[in-house]
C-alpha cells in the first residue's frame, strides 16, 4: 500500500510539473506573437492596446487626430503644451499629420481643418525636425514615408488595372467577352483617394518648410 500510494504522488508530481510547463509555454507564444505583429511606427499588440487606455490622458493629442481646430485651440490657450510627448513619445503634431482621414467625404471643409490644425501647431512651436517616439521619426520624416506609401499603393492599383486589361483583351479575342474577366473592373476609387492624400501631404509639407523658415525668412532654431 505504501509502495502505490508513493508511485501516485510521484506521477502526480509529474503531472503537476508537466503542466506548468505548458502553461509557461503558451504565456511565451504569446509575448512572441505580440512582438512579432509590429506596425510601421514600431508599435506591438500590446502598445496598441495600450494606446487605446491612454487616448484620454492625452487631450491634445486626441484634439489634433481628431482634426477639432476649436478644441486644440482651446487646449493650447489653456496652457497644454505644443510638444507634450504622449506614452510613446509622440507629439501632437506628429498624431495630426499621422491620423490624416484617408476619405474626404466633405474634401474641401477637412482639408480645410486639417491644414488649420497643422499650421496652428505649427505657429505655436510645435517640433518639426526632432526625431519623436518609438519610431524615431520627425513630422517631415513621417511626411516623406506616408507620400511614399501612397505613391507605391498607386503604383500597384495601376499594375493591377493593366493585368486586367491584358486579360480582357485575352478574353475578347478567345471569344470570351462574356467570361470573368470581363466583368472585373479597375478600381480607380482607391486611385483617386491616394492621391487626394499625396495632395494633402504636400499642402501640410509647404506648411511644414513655410515653419522652417519663418515669417522673415529666417531659419527657426
Amino acid at each position: 500500500m505504501y509502495n502505490k500510494n508513493i508511485k501516485f504522488l510521484k506521477l502526480l508530481s509529474f503531472s503537476f510539473y508537466i503542466s506548468l510547463f505548458f502553461v509557461i509555454s503558451s504565456v511565451a507564444m504569446d509575448e512572441d506573437w505580440g512582438a512579432d505583429f509590429t506596425d510601421q511606427t514600431g508599435f506591438t499588440a500590446v502598445d496598441t492596446l495600450l494606446a487605446n487606455e491612454k487616448r484620454d490622458d492625452w487631450p491634445l493629442h486626441s484634439a489634433a487626430k481628431a482634426q477639432n481646430i476649436e478644441r486644440v485651440e482651446k487646449l493650447l490657450n489653456e496652457g497644454f503644451g505644443v510638444n507634450d510627448e504622449d506614452y510613446a513619445g509622440f507629439t501632437p503634431l506628429y498624431e495630426a499629420i499621422a491620423n490624416l482621414p484617408v476619405d474626404f467625404k466633405d474634401s474641401e471643409d477637412e482639408k480645410r481643418r486639417s491644414i488649420a490644425v497643422v499650421s496652428l501647431l505649427v505657429s505655436r512651436g510645435a517640433k518639426l525636425l526632432e526625431p519623436c517616439g518609438n519610431a524615431k521619426e520627425s513630422v517631415m520624416d513621417l511626411v516623406d514615408r506616408l507620400v511614399r506609401e501612397q505613391d507605391s499603393l498607386i503604383e500597384e492599383y495601376q499594375k493591377d488595372a493593366r493585368m486586367k486589361a491584358h486579360r480582357r483583351r485575352n478574353a475578347l479575342k478567345r471569344g470570351r467577352a462574356s467570361a470573368s474577366y470581363s466583368c472585373e473592373t479597375t478600381d480607380d476609387s482607391s486611385i483617386i483617394r491616394a492621391r487626394k492624400l499625396i495632395e494633402q501631404l504636400e499642402n501640410i509639407r509647404a506648411v511644414l518648410v513655410s515653419g522652417l523658415i519663418g515669417p522673415r525668412g529666417k531659419k527657426r532654431d
